[in-house]
């Protein structure tokens, strides 16, 4: 069932109607380690691995793991560190925060949505979503929503899975990204992860386009009622 549902969630990604853009210039965000990944074979081992240290004896060998590259996606390395202790330096008072840092691989799209109708962010992640309803039990599903001043984002990932699928919209500007994240995070810890990372997108500054497709400098505010 994991297999399947990051299987759709590929396919969907990579068939949707996205402008080819170079999605980096587009959003900024902390967590993402790279300009994006261009060579297949890197991606596809990190894929590989990521799926075998999560599923360890479970994984499954003939499962389709196939990623195909696409002008209107683009794969980058993250990493999430998170404290696990403080260590004292001997003889001294001097106290170190200790962590671990987990790998992740992110699959990301763009969209200008100045020719689309104004939508709320849980419209959209419905629709979006309801696929993840359709193929796992709703009792394994988590999903939530992130708001702030920028942007208003939701996630969804299934406790036995290591997939966390996410939508972020800007609130100053008609653009979303949606994409997934694969990181083999500790089940406590994948919706604070999911959180800090839809709120620490920034969409960045760049001309904007109306809805007639004219183009302008202005910046229209997401609203809702």
């Amino acid at each position: 069932m994991k297999t399947l549902i990051t299987s759709i969630i590929f396919l969907l990604l990579t068939t949707g109607l996205f402008a080819q853009q170079d999605i980096k210039s587009k959003i900024s965000n902390g967590f993402i380690r790279d300009n994006g990944l261009t060579d297949l074979k890197e991606i596809s081992d990190l894929n590989i691995k990521l799926a075998k240290d999560y599923f360890g004896a479970n994984f499954d060998t003939y499962a389709d793991r196939s990623i195909e590259m696409a002008p209107n996606v683009s794969f980058h390395k993250i990493d999430y560190s998170i404290a696990t202790g403080v260590q004292t330096t001997p003889g001294t008072r001097t106290r170190t925060t200790t962590y671990t840092t987990y790998d992740g691989l992110l699959q990301l799209s763009w969209i200008d949505l100045s020719t689309f109708p104004v939508r709320s962010i849980e419209d959209i992640s419905k629709d979006n979503y309801r696929v993840v309803y359709d193929t796992e039990e709703k009792s394994n599903i988590i999903t939530d929503y992130v708001k702030n001043d920028n942007v208003e984002g939701s996630f969804i990932y299934s406790k036995n899975g290591n997939l966390i699928i996410f939508i972020i919209l800007s609130k100053t500007k008609p653009e979303m990204v949606r994409g997934t994240i694969i990181i083999n995070l500790p089940e406590s810890e994948r919706s604070e992860f999911a959180k800090a990372f839809i709120g620490g997108t920034i969409f960045e500054p760049n001309t904007g386009r109306t809805r007639t497709g004219t183009r302008t400098d202005s910046t229209r505010t997401r609203t809702r009622n």
